[in-house]
């Protein structure tokens, strides 16, 4: 199981891709993902997918994580994967665990344990998991459109 290093209070995010994954089936609209590393200091604690349909937030963007290794050498069984959706339609915009099963999406890194809400919520990993959301949404304006 991941053993979870934290050494600051905040995480720095480094920016990767974004991309138009095409259009929705339902509304027609454009559908996108954008990626990036998550840091602890000089420490890489894995990788986020963020997937939304653009002018659109009644579709819950979804979060989905990949901690652990990510680096050369690393596989699928050094990282679990953890999925969220923010739920756009309330006031603040709230944040809810989800089966990270339940997202059929395949990622460039994949996991070797993908974890329920249950396994999560409650444990010091939720903790970890929404410090990350916490910083990735301060600091990756791409997602400024859902604040």
């Amino acid at each position: 199981m991941l053993t979870l290093i934290r050494y600051s209070m905040k995480f720095e995010i480094e920016k990767w891709d974004e991309e138009v994954l095409g259009v929705c089936d339902c509304c027609g609209n454009t559908t996108k993902y954008a990626s990036g590393q998550i840091l602890d200091g000089e420490l890489s604690c894995g990788i986020y997918y963020v997937f939304w349909t653009d002018n659109k937030l009644e579709h819950y963007p979804n979060f989905d994580f990949i901690l652990g290794s990510c680096g050369e050498g690393s596989t699928p069984e050094d990282r679990i994967r953890v999925s969220l959706v923010c739920l756009t339609d309330r006031d603040s915009r709230d944040f809810s665990l989800i089966n990270a099963e339940s997202r059929k999406i395949v990622l460039p890194y994949e996991a070797g344990k993908y974890l329920s809400r249950d396994e999560v919520v409650g444990t010091p990993l939720a903790d970890y998991v929404f410090a990350i959301v916490d910083s990735i949404w301060e600091q990756d304006k791409r997602l400024d459109f859902m604040h």
